[in-house]
């Protein structure tokens, strides 16, 4: 059951291992950049995963009532693909891509546009990759609002728009919402065969003694 598992039994038996933190602080980073279900060669499809991955680290980022300054995207294959053939170790490639943003915003259709041309500017042909992944980072508060002399501020109206599609998605369901690039291919999830289950959150999880 992982450390988790034993900091639960340890509570469970009268012997804290963690605080109550009732007023958590707001993260400094934000990264999603789970891998692919199989190797994937096609931008395309890259390109579907990374808007998923923005969507899940921008839901989170306004959570928080946050602003992002910069967004990274990192990209690579897997280092432990072997050639069918003769079992050599395949060619390998990755890279990453940083950009400092204008203005600071939290609004996926903004960020989105930085990060598709970042992954455009990295990708390599002839490879089969295994992850993609995207980092948001130099966060703000959300009421921050600072123009420059040749820059102007973020889009308020995208930003109102993205805590609309927020409380749409909570009421109806993850995604009913999303952005055209966000095509759902099937290739690229992660395959959960080996998921563990759920002890102490899911009811048909619980392990039974007998």
């Amino acid at each position: 059951m992982t450390v988790n598992g034993l900091r639960l039994i340890h509570e469970l038996r009268s012997f804290p291992c963690r605080m109550l933190d009732v007023n958590p602080p707001p993260r400094k980073t934000i990264m999603v950049a789970p891998g692919f279900g199989k190797v994937i060669p096609d931008l395309a499809i890259i390109g579907d995963a990374l808007t998923t991955h923005l969507s899940r680290a921008c839901e989170k980022l306004r959570r928080q009532d946050s602003l992002c300054g910069t967004v990274t995207v990192f990209l690579h294959t897997n280092p432990f693909r072997k050639t069918l053939g003769n079992r050599q170790p395949s060619k390998q490639y990755s890279n990453s891509c940083t950009v400092a943003l204008t203005h600071p915003t939290s609004s996926t259709a903004e960020l989105l546009k930085y990060a598709l041309e970042s992954l455009t500017s990295i990708f390599a042909y002839g490879y089969l990759y295994q992850k993609v992944g995207i980092i948001l980072s130099d966060f703000v508060p959300a009421d921050y609002r600072q123009k420059g002399v040749f820059v102007e501020g973020p889009d308020e109206r995208l930003i109102k728009l993205a805590n609309v599609v927020d409380k749409v998605n909570d009421r109806y369901g993850r995604d009913k919402l999303r952005l055209a690039s966000q095509l759902y291919n099937p290739d690229w999830p992660m395959k959960p065969h080996y998921l563990s289950h759920c002890y102490t959150t899911r009811w048909e999880d619980i392990l039974v003694a007998q």
